[in-house]
C-alpha cells in the first residue's frame, strides 16, 4: 500500500509527463467517424417500477462497433418539457443496477441517464446488462489490460466511445435538453467523464469525482492497488513491453482529454483516484462527502453537477429585453458556440436558427452579400450543408468584448464530394439582451485533406 504523495503545494504545480501521441486527434476522429456509421438506434422502453413520482425507461443504443449498450433514463413523472440532463458513468466493476435505484436526479427535477459499462457489473451494486462482444490478446484479469497490445484493440476505446454515444442517445429523447447536458461520474466514471468532455464539445459542464484513468505513467508506479496494479501484473509476465503498453495507454489518458475539453469542469481533487490514491491523514479528505454503497454518489458531486445544469439554462427568450428575459453576453456566446459545435456536426439547421434574432444579418464572408433574417440564413445553411459530410467539429471558448460582441475560432474536418477537407476560421457575433445573435460575420479558409491549424492561440 502506497502511503505517500507529493506535498500539497507541489501537487498544485504538478504537470504530467504523459506523452501525447501525435495522432491523438486523428485516432479519436476516426474512431467516432466509424462508430457514427452505425445508426444510433436509441430505444426507450417504459419500465413498470411501481414508482409514482419517477418514470424509468430501459434504454438500448448502438455504441462502439454498433454493439448494443444498455442504460436507464429516469425522469420526473410529471415532466412535460425538456429538462436539464445528467449523464452518469459508473465506477470500476459496477453496472447500471436496478431500475428503482439512483432516484436523486429525477427527484430533483432533472433527467438522469445512467450508462451501463460494457462487460462490467458483477463487482458491486445491482449488476449490469451489457456484454462486451470483442475478444482480444492475453490480458491480466480485470479490464485495464484488455486489448492493451494496440490502441485500436484497447478496452477503453470501446467504453469511451460508448460514453459519447450515451450522450447522443440521452439527448435524442424529447424530454431532455441538449443545451443543459452535464456529464458526471466517480472513479472510473470520473475518468470516462473527462474523456467524454474532451470528445463532446458542447456539454454545459462536467463533474468528475476522484477520477482515475489519468496520468498512467505516474499512477502505475505510485500505487500497488488495483486496478492500476493490473498493469504491473501484466508487465511482470510480458517483460519488455513497457513502452508499448504506455503508448497504448497514452491514447486513453485523461490528461490529454482534459486539455481538449471546453465544458466548465467542477472536479474534486482530480489528481487523486479512489482505487489508487495514497492515504492521507488530512481531515479535508472526507469533508462534505457522503458516499452511499452501490450508487457511489457523493453530496459534493451532486451539488456541483446541479449547479452546472443551472448555470446554462435552455433559452428561447421573448425577443425583448425585459428583466426576466435578459442574458449576458458571456452566457449567450457560450451557448452560441456550444450549439453550433453540436448542430453543425448533425446539420441541424433548426437548432442553429434558434440562436438568431428574426431580423438577424449574417455575412458568410466579409465581401459577400449578407443573409437577412432567419429564412435567408436557413436557406444558406441548407445549401452549405448539402454536399458536406462532417467528421469532426471543434469550437474555441468565446472571447467576449464590449457592446454584446464575442468571437470564437472553429475547425471542421469534413468530406466534400468524397474528398477530405478542413475548414478553419472564426465567427464574430453581436447579441441582443435576449441572448440572440442580431449580427454575425465569418472569416474562414479551406484546405485539402484533414489537418489542424498551426499555433495554440484558442483551440489548443
Amino acid at each position: 500500500m502506497a502511503l505517500f504523495d507529493l506535498p500539497l503545494d507541489e501537487l498544485r504545480a504538478y504537470r504530467s509527463d504523459s506523452a501525447e501521441p501525435e495522432d491523438f486527434d486523428a485516432f479519436w476522429s476516426k474512431t467516432l467517424q466509424e462508430t457514427r456509421e452505425h445508426d444510433l438506434d436509441a430505444r426507450f422502453e417504459p419500465v413498470d417500477t411501481g414508482l409514482s413520482t419517477v418514470k424509468v425507461y430501459d434504454v438500448t443504443f448502438a455504441g462502439f462497433g454498433g454493439h448494443p449498450v444498455k442504460g436507464w433514463l429516469r425522469l420526473p413523472a410529471d415532466a412535460a418539457q425538456p429538462l436539464p440532463l445528467i449523464v452518469e458513468f459508473i465506477g470500476y466493476g459496477g453496472g447500471r443496477g436496478l431500475p428503482h435505484e439512483n432516484l436523486l436526479w429525477a427527484s430533483s427535477g432533472r433527467a438522469h441517464f445512467m450508462m451501463d459499462t460494457r462487460g462490467q457489473g458483477s463487482a458491486w451494486g445491482g449488476g449490469g446488462g451489457t456484454p462486451d462482444p470483442v475478444g482480444g490478446a492475453p490480458a491480466f484479469p480485470g479490464f485495464m489490460t484488455r486489448g492493451i497490445d494496440a490502441p485500436e484493440n484497447y478496452y477503453y476505446r470501446r467504453v469511451f466511445t460508448d460514453g459519447v454515444r450515451a450522450v447522443e442517445a440521452a439527448r435524442s429523447h424529447p424530454l431532455t435538453d441538449p443545451a443543459r447536458t452535464v456529464a458526471v461520474g466517480t472513479s472510473q466514471g470520473g475518468g470516462i467523464t473527462i474523456a467524454v468532455g474532451g470528445l463532446v464539445g458542447d456539454l454545459a459542464g462536467i463533474a468528475p469525482d476522484v477520477p482515475f484513468l489519468c496520468d498512467y505513467p505516474r499512477a502505475a508506479r505510485l500505487t500497488d492497488r488495483h486496478p492500476y496494479r493490473e498493469i504491473g501484473n501484466y508487465l511482470k509476465t510480458h517483460r519488455g513491453r513497457t513502452e508499448d503498453v504506455l503508448r497504448t495507454l497514452s491514447y486513453f489518458d485523461g490528461v490529454h482529454f482534459a486539455s481538449r475539453g471546453r465544458a466548465p469542469p467542477s472536479s474534486r481533487r482530480p489528481w487523486r483516484t479512489r482505487p489508487a490514491r495514497p492515504r492521507r491523514c488530512s481531515p479535508r479528505s472526507t469533508r462534505g462527502r457522503t458516499r452511499t454503497r452501490g450508487s457511489r454518489s457523493t453530496t459534493s458531486t451532486t451539488m456541483r453537477a446541479a449547479a452546472l445544469t443551472r448555470r446554462r439554462p435552455s433559452w428561447s427568450g421573448c425577443g425583448r429585453t425585459c428583466e426576466g428575459c435578459r442574458m449576458d453576453t458571456s452566457e449567450a456566446a457560450e451557448r452560441f458556440v456550444r450549439v453550433w459545435a453540436r448542430a453543425w456536426a448533425e446539420h441541424d439547421v433548426d437548432a442553429l436558427l434558434e440562436l438568431y434574432a428574426e431580423d438577424c444579418v449574417h455575412r458568410s464572408m466579409p465581401f459577400r452579400e449578407p443573409h437577412r433574417g432567419r429564412a435567408e440564413l436557413g436557406d444558406y445553411l441548407r445549401w452549405s450543408f448539402a454536399s458536406e459530410q462532417v467528421r469532426d467539429v471543434r469550437f474555441s471558448a468565446p472571447v467576449v468584448g464590449q457592446h454584446g460582441v464575442a468571437v470564437a475560432e472553429f475547425r471542421v474536418l469534413a468530406e466534400e464530394d468524397g474528398e477530405p477537407s478542413t475548414l478553419a476560421g472564426c465567427v464574430f457575433a453581436r447579441f441582443d439582451g435576449a441572448g440572440l445573435a442580431v449580427e454575425s460575420r465569418d472569416y474562414w479558409h479551406t484546405e485539402a485533406g484533414h489537418r489542424e491549424p498551426t499555433g495554440t492561440l484558442f483551440l489548443n
